[in-house]
């Protein structure tokens, strides 16, 4: 079988490279542009390739077809035939794209295509082709172990051997990277690392970095001569290039996504220069492909420098150039639009290939090699799209694909694999059998069938069906290494070594041996390969050092161990990781004091280091704060054992916090809780606490006895067993709070201590907060008994509060929230409202980047727009109608946009940005929030995300309902403060107070009662905006056949045994106007009969204010109206025939400082005429106020006389 296979290559190798290499005008893709059949075309492009008239893009595209059909060597063959005879760049960029991919199908492919690489990669100018051509070289040599080569492959190709770099801030590193200019950087103390291959990233080990980063990286170099450079720059992170101090180019991926690869040239006169590179990183492992070039390939008079040398100001680069990467200079033609977009994909800009193909595929609908071209991009180059997004549009071009070739392997393959998150996983195996029976000529078929097999525990199956793909396709790289990855997920090391060693023969596979026998245990084995390893490899980031000391360490050879962690420490003296790595050592040695003092070290230098904390009270046995602890004997000593009431109570409610000078924070906390009724057993059976140590948790009995709780692993709450009215709870926890990512060096809590509540009363309350002389605390105190008391002790200040019986406050209805007006202190340090200010502005930094999906959605929606405000609402209009988004995260605005769901005011914010729309984007408070008094700092104020348009008369967007008009604020936000993002420091401003939208709304009725009593209703009504969209958004959820239904329920709890007639709904769709409803409701009964006649009780709805806001003689605690209550209401009754008493002619008109209040009765013959007007507004009454605001109510509701008599005309 292998020697037939090899005479057939051989055969199909002189096939290929003996045909004619002469150039033609012919060109084979007109010929097959509109057959429908694959094997046709295959046929067609054969017969001119055989004369020798095929053009390099006809390769590309016999490539697509050959493999289409399932031929995939002959599909590598005839693109490394291509790229053989290819002089175009462009064209020789795609093959070479597919030849990366494509090349370790097996050892010939392999073979061939590093001889072929190799022979043509000085031929070309362009460096992206260069580096390209390159980057696989050095894979290959990589592959292989060949050091040497793959050193000097990237020497030639323009990679430095190394770069400086520091660390420049991790504080809202994406906001530094905005504001970042060449005053940032700053040459000193700069460390120096070598290259990994192509990538220039920071070594993860000499960093101690713990969230995204700006870096600066440096490159000197010098040119023996004058000049002309070519810079090429492959990364997706942001980044500023600076060249001899001049800025040359900005990345800014933040506010656009933009494409991988950039070109740069300039000139450089003779001497050394300096490139400078800002960059933003969200780990170390990020990092950058740089080469420079001489115009012209020419690299001998052109040098890296280890060690940082500026230019002269007369030597200093001049013209400047950014190079279009995608400029072709050819006509706009079918052919070239097609290759333009392949060019764009093999450069990994994969959504301007996609949008390029699918306008191809809207000309050219019927043809096959589009068809197959973009099914090969949507299925295997789909990195950036949604799933569903790309399933849908892959089903589509592979069901169109199918309908005229349904033979075609591929297509059935990709079929098949687009269903399998859909389908039954029976049908999916079946298809893939069927596959893999009638077309056994690609190994993917194969290795898809085995791993679905895998993963329904078909196991041996999946076991025959890589068997018989070896067979087929002998010496193949995916097959081999997936029947290695089977042995040896089964735990089958024989066989996995035996696999193991055929991947060997064809390229390095030290790591994987190295893995194989430390999972098998044989350590002295996987040492032996991890050498080989950093032998060939190097060691950039200490990666086998580290793993070197931990195989050490698990065959106990501790001395060896610490030996080598003294090599990584003395690379890196810094690294908290290998000093603890060498302190874990020292303490298997049973040098414990030594281990100690590293521990200090660590934690004198970076406070947070909790580690040293757990080892010091392991080995002690002494926890923090135990001097000032209060024992149970103590508390206990004079409980008075009061209930106040309550179900439970605090005998002591005891806190410690230590402000640790970055920020960090160690917690200790004692609580005692009394039960004093079966609610409080109720309540305190199950408890949780978020804490990171629990040491203490008990029930005390009253006879003294104390049991354990139940810890069930399967609940979050712990159950405290047998407990009973009178027994006692105890626990004690402590918190570890890493610094907060606010600010360097500042400290932040999101929670407030009380010292009262309106649950259970406090016998002994108190907290003892520690902090560092340096950090400038601020204090909130609100309400306190008595003032803390202030000391120093021990290098810190101190400041405790201590408080003995604090009562349950009393409930009060329409109380404000609580921390409005209990006791309790809140603390900030070293924090401003500008360091929280930029930390906000820094999370927002790029979540509403522009793609070119977005650009083209915003011109598409605003295209013959004149005006800014149809540009705005067209864009608004669009993201209501078109995206699901619900209570929606924040994601990727992309993502959204094709996927149809997700964040609609995110989705709008970059359709806005790209259809140039000046706007802001703000963020507000609740109107509610004015009340609180704090001062301080608080996360959890400015919440509420909104638009500002900035047209001539300015206004904002509300987006996170959809169901209502979007530029009517809610009114929980009507006058409320907002920050926008776009100013340079925390500046507060005030939203318009507009409540014309709701005081507008007329309720209009008109109410007919019959003679027995009976109610005919005729309702017309204008919804307010937030009753327009609770009542859409209610609507929305429930079938048509059922609004009826909503209704009948809406107006029963009104009139109780009511039945709804004909009903209509205004502006049910338009949300830019508030809902109206129009109604007949019958209500029988609604009146009583009486001797004479019929007596009304409510011919319409009292307020009864004072029954809802005002049942109190006198209040402790503030009163809250949180929303505004508004009433504009118009009633005419007709009453039935006969005399009608009590009920007279009124005006009556009241106005305070609470609200308003207009009522006007009409009676006339056999009818009343009412109009009632109410605004109470939205407001916080003082318990002084509240008896002047109980007046007030009761005055409205004394204006209210709404029963009726009528003596009946018989």
């Amino acid at each position: 079988m292998v020697k037939k296979n090899i005479i057939a290559i051989v055969l199909f190798l002189l096939f290929l490279f003996s045909t004619s290499a002469q150039a033609s005008a012919l060109n084979y893709f007109e010929k097959i542009a509109e057959n429908p059949s694959i094997e046709d075309s295959i046929k067609i492009t054969l017969e001119g390739k055989e004369k020798g008239e095929l053009d390099s893009i006809d390769y590309v595209f016999l490539y697509y077809l050959l493999k289409a059909q399932g031929e995939r060597e002959k599909a590598i063959f005839a693109a490394l035939e291509g790229f053989e005879k290819c002089e175009d760049e462009t064209v020789s960029t795609i093959l070479v794209d597919i030849i990366m991919n494509e090349f370790a199908y097996n050892g010939f492919t392999e073979k061939i295509s590093t001889e072929m690489l190799k022979k043509k990669k000085d031929n070309f100018i362009d460096p992206l082709l260069r580096t390209a051509i390159s980057n696989i070289l050095f894979i290959e040599y990589s592959r292989k172990g060949d050091k040497a080569s793959a050193d000097e492959i990237l020497d030639k190709a323009g990679i430095p051997q190394g770069f400086f770099y520091s660390i420049l801030t991790e504080e809202n590193a994406r906001l530094s990277f905005l504001n970042s200019d060449y005053s940032a950087v700053n040459h000193s103390n700069m460390a120096y690392s070598q290259r990994d291959g192509f990538m220039l990233h920071i070594p993860s080990s000499m960093v101690n970095t713990t969230s995204d980063f700006l870096a600066l990286k440096s490159i000197p170099f010098e040119v023996a001569e004058n000049e002309e450079i070519e810079m090429a720059i492959i990364t997706n992170s942001p980044f500023k290039i600076y060249i001899d101090g001049k800025l040359t180019f900005i990345k800014n991926c933040f506010d656009n996504i933009l494409p991988p690869k950039d070109v740069i040239n300039f000139k450089a006169k003779k001497g050394c220069h300096l490139i400078d590179i800002l960059y933003y990183s969200v780990n170390s492992g990020d990092g950058l492909t740089m080469t420079l070039w001489e115009k012209g390939n020419n690299q001998n008079g052109f040098k890296y420098l280890d060690q940082i040398k500026e230019a002269n100001e007369d030597q200093k680069i001049t013209e400047i150039e950014r190079k279009n990467v995608f400029s072709r200079q050819t006509e706009d033609s079918f052919l070239n639009n097609i290759v333009l977009a392949l060019y764009k994909a093999s450069l990994g800009d994969y959504p301007s290939s996609r949008l390029d193909f699918e306008k191809l595929l809207e000309e050219h609908s019927e043809n096959i090699l589009l068809k197959i071209l973009y099914t090969n991009l949507i299925i295997e180059k789909s990195y950036d799209l949604p799933q569903l997004y790309a399933v849908s549009k892959g089903e589509k071009t592979v069901e169109s694909i199918l309908k005229e070739n349904p033979n075609c392997p591929e297509a059935l393959f990709y079929n098949t694999l687009l269903k399998s998150s859909s389908t039954q996983k029976e049908e999916v195996l079946s298809e893939l059998r069927s596959i893999c029976e009638k077309f056994s000529n690609d190994p993917r078929w194969f290795v898809q069938l085995a791993q679905e097999l895998e993963a329904v525990d078909f196991i041996s199956e999946a076991k025959d069906v890589l068997l018989k793909a070896e067979e087929i396709f002998p010496g193949n790289s995916m097959v081999e290494e997936e029947i290695f990855n089977f042995y040896k997920n089964r735990g089958d090391f024989e066989k996995s070594l035996q696999y193991l060693d055929k991947i060997s023969k064809r390229r390095n596979v030290y790591s994987e041996y190295e893995k194989y026998y430390s999972e098998k245990g044989e350590y002295g084995k996987a040492i032996d390969y991890l050498l080989k390893e950093k032998e060939v490899y190097g060691d950039f980031d200490f990666f086998f050092e580290k793993n070197l000391v931990y195989h050490l360490l698990k065959l106990g050879k501790y001395e060896e161990a610490l030996k080598t962690t003294q090599i990584l420490l003395e690379a890196n003296p810094n690294s908290e990781q290998f000093q603890v790595l060498k302190a874990k050592i020292l303490f298997r040695l049973e040098k414990k004091e030594e281990a100690l003092e590293i521990f200090e070290k660590i934690k004198e230098k970076s406070p947070k280091y909790f580690d040293y904390d757990y080892a010091k009270w392991l080995m002690t046995g002494k926890l923090p704060f135990e001097e000032e602890r209060i024992s149970y004997q103590e508390a206990m000593k004079n409980y008075d054992g009061k209930a106040d009431g309550a179900s439970s109570s605090y005998v002591l409610d005891h806190q410690i916090s230590l402000i640790q000078k970055d920020g960090s924070t160690i917690e200790r906390y004692h609580g005692i809780v009394k039960i004093h009724d079966k609610d409080g057993v109720e309540r305190e059976g199950e408890v949780q606490f978020h804490a990171d140590y629990l040491v203490l948790l008990r029930t005390i009995k009253q006879d003294g006895r104390i049991i354990e709780p139940e810890y069930v692993s399967s609940k979050r709450t712990i159950g405290m067993t047998g407990l009973e009215v009178g027994d006692i709870i105890e626990y004690e926890y402590f918190n570890l709070s890493p610094p907060n990512n606010i600010k360097k060096g500042s400290y932040y809590t999101p929670y407030v201590f009380l010292f009262q509540d309106i649950e259970k009363p406090f016998f002994h309350t108190s907290w003892t907060v520690k902090y560092p002389k340096d950090f400038k605390m601020d204090f909130y105190e609100q309400n306190l008994p008595d003032k803390p008391k202030v000391y120093e002790d021990d290098g810190l200040l101190i400041r405790k509060y201590d408080y003995n019986a604090m009562p349950r406050i009393a409930y009060e209805p329409s109380a404000p929230f609580k921390n409005y007006y209990l006791p309790l202190v809140d603390i900030t340090g070293n924090i401003t409202w500008d360091d929280y200010y930029n930390y906000l502005k820094n999370q927002f930094v790029g979540s509403f980047a522009v793609g070119v999906e977005i650009e083209k959605k915003a011109k598409a929606l605003t295209e013959g727009l004149r005006s800014e405000e149809d540009k705005v609402n067209a864009i608004v209009n669009f993201v209501f109608d078109e995206i699901e988004g619900e209570g929606e995260r924040w994601s990727d605005p992309t993502e959204t946009l094709l996927s149809g769901q997700g964040n609609r005011l995110q989705l709008a914010l970059a359709l806005l940005k790209s259809a140039q729309i000046d706007f802001e984007f703000v963020v507000a408070e609740t109107n509610s929030l004015k009340y609180d008094n704090n001062p301080l700092p608080t996360q959890g104020r400015f919440t509420v995300p909104l638009i500002k348009i900035n047209s001539k008369n300015p206004y904002f967007i509300y987006l996170e309902d959809a169901y209502r008009n979007v530029r009517i604020l809610p009114s929980y936000l009507q006058g409320s403060r907002y920050i926008s993002l776009k100013e340079d420091k925390f500046v507060a401003k005030k939203l318009p107070e507009d409540y014309s939208p709701y005081l507008n709304c007329l309720q209009k009725e008109k109410r007919v009662i019959d003679r027995d009593g009976n109610l005919k209703v005729n309702l017309n009504q204008i919804l307010d905006p937030d009753q327009s969209s609770d009542l859409r958004s209610i609507l929305k959820r429930v079938e048509k056949d059922r609004w009826k239904e909503v209704l009948q329920m809406a107006f029963s709890k009104q009139f109780g045994n009511a039945e709804i007639g004909d009903y209509e709904f205004q502006n049910i769709d338009d949300i830019q106007k508030n809902l109206g409803l129009s109604t007949e409701i019958y209500v029988s009964s609604f009146g009583t009969k009486t001797d004479k006649g019929l007596r009304i009780d409510n011919i319409y709805e009292r307020v009864e204010l004072s029954k809802f806001l005002a049942k109190l003689t006198k209040r402790e605690l503030p009163l809250s109206v949180s929303q505004p209550i508004i009433l504009n209401q118009e009633f005419q009754i007709v009453l039935p025939s006969g005399k009608i008493s009590s009920f007279e002619k009124k005006k009556k008109k009241i106005e305070s400082k609470f609200g308003k209040y207009f009522l006007e009765v009409k009676p006339k013959k056999g009818e009343i005429f009412i109009k009632r007007f109410l605004y109470i507004y939205e407001q916080q009454v003082t318990k002084e106020e509240y008896p002047q605001f109980a007046n007030f109510l009761k005055e409205i509701d004394n204006c209210e006389t709404t029963s009726v008599e009528v003596e009946l005309v018989k």
